[in-house]
């Protein structure tokens, strides 16, 4: 196995991991096949140079950290953790405010329906 396939496979595992992601959602989000990312992640295959930057974009890092031997000291620069933090807080902002609405949302027709039996 190329010395270059396995860094990149290590490379989008761990990115992947760190940003909780399965393989199904990167590939979703990537317009690829699991079986592909799959395949990348055990060093079998390597993508093309507009795939790489399409995963690069989802796991918001530059397409090189794909590539290069990771710093064991040094994971995200101070732009990427940012990316990730605020992905990270609008994930769980969208989760409180569904269902807060959902909540709403029962009360609402709740309230309705006891209405509709107050003019019956």
């Amino acid at each position: 196995m190329n010395h270059i396939y396995i860094i990149f496979a290590k490379n989008l595992k761990t990115l992947r991991r760190m940003q909780n992601l399965t393989q199904a959602v990167l590939a979703e989000k990537c317009d690829l096949s699991t079986n592909y990312i799959a395949e990348m992640e055990a060093g079998k295959k390597f993508p093309s140079p507009r795939t790489l930057e399409k995963i690069a974009e989802v796991l918001m890092v530059k397409p090189y950290r794909l590539l290069i031997e990771p710093d064991k000291t040094v994971l995200f620069n101070k732009e990427e953790l940012t990316g990730w933090v605020i992905k990270e807080m609008k994930r769980e902002i969208d989760s409180v405010v569904a269902k807060y609405l959902k909540q709403n949302d029962s009360k609402n027709n709740e309230g309705e329906q006891h209405e509709k039996r107050k003019k019956e």
